[in-house]
């Protein structure tokens, strides 16, 4: 903090002492120093100094996430990535045996209900049609009886008369 009064602050090389950038803190207490964006907060004195330096961990940067987006688009020199693709090759041969697998369930279930409809009919009994057939046996029953009744009259008939 070069004047705590103005705002003004200095981004100061600490090995050689000179001034990289300048700039003046606005309401919130923001400011732009060589492209980094700093926010002080409480009061400011002069002579303040706050300590930048390189990130050694990189647990703690962004690091990681920099090479699995380097890793999602492939590197044909070396032989690595392409993941993008990869995934998007899977993703479409999946979901073209989905569709073909609920094709073939369709297909398969109109199948099954063209069968059961045709062992139903098969098997099904048309209670008009079985009764039409009883009436029309047991009418054949009656005339069979009467033709046996009329034989034996006429049988008897003879013998009465020798």
């Amino acid at each position: 903090v070069t004047d705590p009064a103005l705002g003004l602050i200095d981004l100061v090389d600490r090995t050689t002492g000179q001034s990289i950038a300048s700039a003046y803190l606005d309401a919130a207490g923001q400011a732009t120093l060589g492209g980094l964006r700093v926010t002080l907060s409480g009061a400011a004195s002069a002579g303040d100094g706050f300590a930048i330096r390189a990130n050694t961990s990189p647990a703690l940067d962004g690091r990681g996430l920099d090479r699995l987006i380097q890793l999602a688009e492939a590197d044909p020199a070396k032989g690595r990535g392409g993941f993008s693709r990869i995934l998007s090759e899977m993703t479409g041969g999946i979901g073209a045996q989905v569709s073909a697998a609920r094709q073939r369930e369709t297909t398969l279930q109109a199948g099954h209900e063209t069968l059961s409809r045709k062992v139903a009919e098969a098997s099904a009994v048309d209670l008009d049609t079985e009764a039409a057939r009883l009436i029309e046996l047991q009418q054949a029953y009656q005339a069979s009886a009467q033709a046996l009744t009329i034989a034996r009259q006429l049988f008897d008939t003879i013998l009465n008369a020798m």
